[in-house]
């Protein structure tokens, strides 16, 4: 970049400031107030607003946001300190800026550039310089942030890197909207086919999971206790162990952690096979992971359940998306239990009643989400190389 300079932040904006100290309610009713859940996705989210009756809206004159200012989070846990979004002010609505977010204003300088800047790794790499970590939480102040350093062109040239930068990520925006739009599809054919998994008003036979399962042993079948597989009998290579990182990120190839074959063979009795059905037990519990044909041998760990099907019954991705839907995972909410978190475990899912639909019928469905699950594998490689092509450009012209 031509005529660059290199400022600190303290030049660069003329206001750094938290927000307003305002008791605030979560009903709407009164003026909205950011929090810092507002910028959890990267964006204003206004439904992530706190809300209080002010009577003197003038009181906080200074607090109100203008267009193209910058909410930075500077109290936090490690991960998401420094995230940022940039406001875009819409007809005459009036936001107030809370506590626990920085809110920085510039006059002089393009704040799409600068908004740009502060998502790069340049201004990442900086944030540790100037953090404190307790127990719970990190921060910075706001003059160790007026500190750090920016690289800064002709105005002109701001402008024209924000333009592609907006184009990329509106193109990033599309892509994932479309997947979004595809997996709204399925469970939108989901319903239209078997109609509500809970009421089952189309009247489908019902049975107990425990009553559809392949006649083989350990057809339904929980983890190992955790003794049983201890860190200690891990391996570099072997059998492998699922666990629920493959079933929340549905990719039965994700991790690395194996057994010896000996280990295999003490706990063959919870070793996967194809067209299984793997499901979180604790935590993020819920999740279905379906083994594909091409997999590696293996078991499964003890926060995860496996079920084998009989094929003349059950087709799985119809189970998989009866079990994931809303309405299901609703009900099954009223049933979980758990200490400090909610649990599933081998009796709550036995019992659990499964509306069985005509195979067929399912085996449609079945052929339908492959069919979308083709489009979406289109639509993942082309963000995959969308957010490559992105991450080049800010290393281009914030790191280059």
């Amino acid at each position: 970049m031509s005529n660059m300079k290199i400022e600190k932040l303290d030049k660069v904006f003329s206001y750094i400031k938290n927000g307003a100290n305002i008791k605030q309610g979560f009903i709407e009713g009164g003026y909205p107030i950011t929090r810092i859940e507002t910028i959890a996705d990267g964006t204003i989210n206004k439904k992530r607003m706190g809300y209080a009756g002010i009577l003197d809206i003038d009181k906080y004159k200074s607090y109100i946001l203008n267009d193209g200012d910058i909410l930075m989070s500077h109290i936090n846990s490690v991960k998401h300190l420094g995230k940022v979004a940039i406001y875009k002010k819409k007809d005459d609505e009036t936001i107030i800026h809370g506590m626990n977010l920085l809110c920085l204003k510039t006059e002089s300088n393009f704040s799409n550039y600068l908004y740009y800047f502060f998502k790069s790794e340049h201004f990442k790499k900086q944030i540790p310089n100037i953090t404190k970590k307790s127990v719970n939480q990190a921060s910075f102040t706001i003059s160790g942030l007026k500190e750090m350093t920016i690289p800064l062109p002709l105005l002109t040239e701001q402008k024209q890197i924000a333009s592609v930068l907006d184009k990329a990520t509106g193109l990033i925006t599309l892509r994932k909207q479309q997947l979004e739009k595809l997996d709204l599809l399925i469970k939108s054919r989901f319903i239209e086919m078997f109609g509500d998994p809970v009421i089952n008003e189309k009247g489908w036979i019902v049975e107990k999971i425990s009553e559809t399962v392949a006649p083989e042993k350990n057809a339904l079948k929980a983890g190992p206790f955790g003794s049983s597989l201890k860190k200690e009998f891990y391996v570099d290579h072997g059998y492998k162990i699922y666990g629920q990182e493959q079933v929340i990120k549905n990719n039965a190839l994700w991790g690395n952690y194996y057994i010896t074959e000996k280990k295999y063979q003490e706990l063959y009795s919870c070793r996967v096979q194809e067209n299984d059905i793997l499901i979180s037990l604790v935590g993020t519990y819920g999740k279905v992971l379906i083994i594909p044909k091409n997999f590696q041998e293996g078991i499964i760990n003890p926060r995860l359940l496996k079920i084998t099907f009989d094929k003349e019954k059950i087709d799985t991705t119809y189970f998989k998306y009866f079990f994931t839907s809303d309405r299901f995972l609703y009900s099954l909410s009223d049933i979980t239990h758990g200490g400090t978190m909610p649990i599933l475990n081998l009796g709550i899912v036995k019992n659990i009643k499964l509306p069985i639909p005509p195979l067929p019928l399912q085996q449609q469905f079945s052929d339908f989400v492959e069919h979308v699950e083709t489009l979406k594998s289109t639509l993942q490689k082309s963000l995959a190389l969308l957010e490559m092509q992105y991450k080049a450009l800010m290393q281009k012209y914030f790191e280059g």
